[in-house]
């Protein structure tokens, strides 16, 4: 590929002469000036293009500083403590918590929006939600073996999960041992009386018998 070069005609001076020279001069100098003025014009353009460069590079603007360049989908592990403050650096990251004793986590309100956390727990021991100000929307607790999402608006902390039912209302269902039984199978049962019924016959005694599971009838035999 070719390309047509490109023909710059100069005026032409005669440098022997003192009017020549005073010509060429001037000329020179009032090349210097416009450049100066081109380079002062283009210096604010060069300075805008490289702001947006680097916001470019750091992930974008806008939406606050907890976002930033940051990637989301982390895991921050403290399992183990019984204390915990969050972090902005806990943007979009899951908190992994755990331990026999009771854990509490201080929601930080010192972090910049936007900022939400998802916290996990992984242990038998109950995760206390605290803001350091502000107030804390939804549920302040995790329970064992399931998980909270936190956000922050920049003034108050909004915890959602999903609640633990212990009878028939939504929510996920755990048993107890007091109000839900889960067999070893995994069978959900509501709790109640296990055992055998007698039922008498006319004339000869206890031959007929109900059999009861957890207050559920599994099997009759009739009386003779």
């Amino acid at each position: 590929m070719s390309t047509n070069p490109i023909n710059v005609r100069l005026p032409q001076f005669d440098l022997t002469t003192e009017d020549g020279r005073q010509a060429a001069h001037r000329y020179v100098a009032s090349g210097i000036v416009d450049l100066n003025q081109a380079i002062a014009a283009l210096n604010p353009k060069m300075n805008t293009a490289k702001t947006i460069i680097t916001t470019i590079a750091q992930g974008g603007s806008g939406g606050g500083g907890g976002g930033g360049g940051q990637v989301v989908g982390g895991v921050n592990n403290q399992i183990g403590q019984t204390a915990y403050t969050t972090q902005q650096s806990d943007y979009g990251v899951k908190i992994l918590l755990g331990d026999a004793a009771p854990v509490t986590v201080t929601l930080n309100a010192a972090v910049t929006t936007p900022w939400f956390s998802v916290i996990g727990n992984d242990s038998s021991a109950t995760v206390s939600l605290v803001p350091s100000s502000g107030s804390l929307f939804g549920q302040n607790y995790v329970k064992p073996g399931f998980f909270g999402l936190v956000f922050f608006d920049g003034a108050n902390f909004w915890s959602e999960g999903t609640p633990i039912a212990q009878d028939s209302s939504l929510g996920v269902v755990q048993g107890d041992g007091s109000t839900i039984h889960v067999d070893a199978l995994g069978t959900m049962h509501t709790v109640g009386v296990t055992g055998t019924i007698l039922i008498p016959s006319v004339d000869s005694g206890m031959t007929g018998s109900i059999s009861v599971v957890h207050g559920l009838i599994i099997g009759f035999t009739n009386p003779t």
